[in-house]
């Protein structure tokens, strides 16, 4: 025998329900970490390598700055031979 209820029980969850649900939290989530989060600053560089050259004016930080750093000089030479073309 069922317990007596004085409302009917709610419908089981859809797809379509599930899915929309996930979609909003992750919406709140994506408006409010950014927000609450605090700011941290990345420490970006203009690399001196590429100093006097049409590149100079980007900053790299990161594991790209170091990866410009490394093969900057050939880079500079291919932008050099280029502007010479």
């Amino acid at each position: 025998m069922t317990p007596w209820l004085p409302w009917p029980p709610p419908p089981a969850p859809t797809e379509a329900s599930v899915l929309g649900t996930a979609t909003a939290l992750a919406a709140v989530v994506a408006v409010v970490v950014p927000a609450v989060w605090p700011a941290t600053s990345v420490q970006s560089r203009t690399l001196e390598v590429l100093a006097g050259t049409s590149a100079s004016g980007p900053r790299f930080s990161g594991r790209l700055a170091d990866v410009v750093a490394a093969y900057g000089p050939q880079l500079t030479s291919y932008l050099t031979s280029t502007c010479a073309f």
